[in-house]
């Protein structure tokens, strides 16, 4: 075998283990290109994520600068109201204030009536005490006037000298009479005394509702200057 034959079996060789050499380096290159194609898909899925969450981000965003701007004008709108409530506060301050000063005149005024009353309570008792009750008197004069025969009560008589009239005197006809009143008279000083209302007889038509005629005669007075009993 000549030295030139060596010299190519050699180099040929060579070329097989630089070719088993390339052939392996191929097959990892394709593996890794393989690799990195599922990587790559991967990240492309990822990608695809990444851009619908940022999508529904900005959506988000979007409905929350829309809010923003919402709440922006219901504060202006609340503000506005605000000084409009403050003003009106201060009206009803200066309002009260001024109920204040006319609830304490009225209080006062209250008290003064309240120590009248209890004045008028002390001499209607007084009056009480000496006289008797005023509705009892008035029923018994009542029953009196409505029945001729029966003499008016001596506590009921007149003090001054007139007589009552007789039952001879009086009409066995049944007259019109004034309707009994206990009115005091008009005493400086004080207070005006409430006139009690006497009570219906039973089975009868009320004095009171008997039409009234003028009166002509009264009894006599008691000593606060009440008249106790008068009569037509």
């Amino acid at each position: 075998m000549s030295g030139e034959e060596k010299a190519l079996r050699a180099q040929l060789t060579r070329a097989h283990k630089e070719l088993a050499t390339y052939r392996e380096r191929l097959h990892d290159i394709r593996a890794q290109d393989k690799k990195s194609q599922a990587e790559n898909r991967e990240l492309r899925s990822e990608r695809r994520q990444l851009v619908a969450e940022l999508q529904r981000h900005g959506q988000y965003i979007r409905e929350l600068e829309a809010q923003v701007k919402a709440l922006k004008a219901r504060t202006t709108g609340m503000r506005a109201q605000d000084e409009s409530l403050a003003s009106e506060i201060e009206k009803l301050k200066l309002e009260v204030s001024g109920w204040k000063g006319a609830a304490g005149k009225v209080q006062a005024e209250n008290n003064k009536l309240r120590d009248g009353l209890k004045a008028c309570e002390i001499e209607l008792a007084g009056w009480k005490n000496k006289h008797g009750d005023a509705a009892e008197s008035t029923n018994k004069l009542v029953s009196c006037m409505k029945t001729p025969s029966t003499p008016l009560p001596s506590s009921l008589k007149h003090k001054a000298g007139d007589a009552t009239p007789s039952a001879s005197a009086r009409p066995a006809k049944r007259v019109q009479l004034a309707t009994p009143v206990l009115t005091p008279a008009a005493t400086k000083g004080r207070a005006p005394f409430t006139p009690i209302t006497p009570k219906a007889l039973p089975s009868e038509t009320p004095v009171w509702s008997i039409p009234a005629r003028p009166i002509t005669k009264r009894l006599s007075r008691d000593s606060f200057g009440r008249p106790t009993v008068f009569h037509a």
